[in-house]
């Protein structure tokens, strides 16, 4: 049996394999072409997915190993959303 511990790890790896493959690329894409609206909901999506990788630690014992290193996205998340609706 699997620690839970070892599974949230598991389950991070997946969200951000598909952060870096779809998710940054479309908000940047987005942003490129001057669609600043569906940047700032890409690069939200990515905030949302960084929580639930955290949020997977919840009870796993030992807490998050990712913590430091979702919090800083989440932070880039909110300041990358922040100029996207001002470009809006």
């Amino acid at each position: 049996m699997k620690s839970p511990r070892a599974e949230a790890l598991r389950s991070c790896n997946r969200i951000y394999n598909a952060v870096l493959g779809t998710d940054i690329l479309v908000a940047n894409q987005a942003f490129v072409k001057g669609d600043y609206d569906l940047a700032g909901q890409g690069i939200h999506v990515v905030g949302i997915k960084a929580d639930a990788c955290e949020n997977g630690f919840t009870g796993s014992g030992g807490g998050s190993p990712l913590l430091d290193m979702n919090k800083a996205i989440i932070n880039l998340v909110a300041v990358t959303a922040g100029i996207a609706k001002t470009l809006f």
